[in-house]
């Protein structure tokens, strides 16, 4: 989600995002997704990215980003401010998910930290967008290797604040006890959630002083954003963090989420889904479905 340094900042750029959102949702109501996805092609002039953008938007399908989505996500797909974060989000883990077991199983332990009413794991705590595993299947154990942070608005602003630099500083506190926790319940989840590919022995505590820490920011495609990312990964270096780019730009989620929002209007999902996320908390069934569900059927 954005963050800002100072209200006037936060006020300002909230602002003009949302009228821009508008702006963008007028522009395209002729147009359908497919569209979009054509026109996110073509302002890619310089090619930088074109192909890694083509491999995944050609693959995009709105149910299946619907079934990625919390229930925060859920109650607020009529809000362009909070849904362009879950895009952005959505489109990055296209990029750095692994293969099908380990992609499975760090997305059972993204949804733990997530959700973790659902699973009977009692800890509130700011965590990774996103974990990257490795599955040793002889000893039958999770190994954390990468944890990702991802910022939309990592360029737009001069820096990520104070509550951003807590989240960042945390983290690594944070998974120990969460993992801790998991796999003090290990039986206990693989038989409610029929979790088979759940190994036995659980999660490896994390190795904090080796654990790979990636912070990922939006394609830079202005002067200032480049100069920004540049400093910005200077700093954030000597706390132990990565940066990379993402394929994508701002102005790449902007028109996909503006494209998004109209499909959900046009098709009546928007209703559908602010009744669904009324109680998307209680119903367990909704949530194994969603998180569980083998979504690469389809």
């Amino acid at each position: 989600m954005e963050t800002f340094d100072s209200p006037i900042e936060e006020r300002t750029g909230l602002t003009v995002t949302s009228e821009r959102g508008e702006r963008l949702r007028n522009e395209l109501r002729a147009k359908n997704l497919n569209d979009v996805i054509a026109r996110i092609f073509e302002s890619d002039r310089e090619n930088i990215s074109r192909d890694e953008k083509r491999r995944i938007l050609t693959k995009f399908d709105p149910e299946f980003f619907l079934h990625f989505l919390p229930e925060f996500g859920f109650a607020n797909l009529d809000n362009f401010l909070v849904l362009r974060g879950f895009v952005f989000e959505y489109l990055v883990r296209q990029e750095i998910e692994g293969d099908k077991q380990e992609k499975y199983l760090g997305d059972f332990i993204t949804n733990c930290l997530k959700n973790p009413q659902i699973f009977g794991v009692d800890f509130a705590r700011k965590n990774p967008d996103y974990i990257r595993v490795t599955y040793d299947e002889r000893d039958q154990i999770i190994f954390i290797n990468e944890v990702y942070e991802i910022k939309l608005g990592g360029l737009s602003t001069v820096g990520l604040g104070k509550r951003g630099e807590t989240q960042l500083n945390s983290f690594g506190k944070n998974l120990g006890v969460a993992v801790g926790m998991i796999n003090r319940r290990i039986t206990e989840l693989q038989k409610k959630f029929k979790l088979t590919k759940l190994p036995d022995n659980g999660i490896m505590p994390p190795d904090l002083p080796r654990l790979k820490k990636i912070l990922i920011f939006p394609q830079a495609t202005k002067p200032f954003e480049h100069d920004r990312f540049n400093q910005r990964e200077a700093q954030y270096a000597r706390r132990g963090w990565i940066l990379q780019q993402a394929t994508f730009s701002v102005e790449d989620v902007d028109l996909l989420t503006a494209g998004l929002m109209n499909e959900f209007e046009d098709d009546g999902r928007m209703g559908q889904a602010k009744a669904f996320a009324h109680e998307f908390e209680k119903n367990e069934k909704a949530w194994k479905e969603r998180m569980f569900g083998d979504r690469d059927k389809k």
